[in-house]
């Protein structure tokens, strides 16, 4: 019953779906292709798990919005993904090397509902105590323009 959702477009889809018809899962995974910011929160919103395997590093807004929404994630421990996600607090970290381990753990948090509620509501907590809203941010900007005149 668990369906793969995969957003974007990139170089290595057609290479991705090819992989999906030889291993005979395609049924099981969905690819979305290029998704408009607007919908992305709506596929977001039907997931229970988040997962960011990108080769170059992986914080950057997609982290920071399934976080905003509380969602479980899993990703890879590269280009400072480390300095915000906390193994097992907020996300689980895979070294690069660890990628094995990725289907356990995604079968690990899809059987341990509270253990996925409990690294969803860490993700939740860290950015609500870590992150600005856009008011907050417009706010403080304008307190430092105000200083700079």
């Amino acid at each position: 019953n668990t369906k793969l959702l995969v957003a974007g477009d990139g170089k290595e889809l057609s290479n991705l779906r090819a992989l999906a018809k030889k291993l005979g899962i395609s049924k099981a995974v969905i690819f979305l292709g290029g998704v408009p910011q607007n919908m992305i929160y709506k596929y977001m919103l039907v997931s229970d798990i988040f997962l960011s395997l990108y080769e170059m590093g992986n914080l950057g807004n997609p982290i920071f919005e399934a976080m905003l929404m509380g969602k479980a994630i899993i990703t890879l421990n590269n280009g400072g993904t480390g300095s915000v996600i906390k193994n097992e607090e907020n996300g689980i970290l895979l070294e690069e090397d660890q990628l094995e381990k990725l289907p356990d753990k995604i079968i690990e948090l899809f059987e341990d509902e509270q253990k996925r509620e409990k690294i969803a509501g860490g993700a939740f907590r860290y950015a609500e105590e870590n992150f600005y809203t856009w008011e907050r941010r417009l706010n403080i900007e304008e307190k430092n323009i105000l200083q700079l005149m």
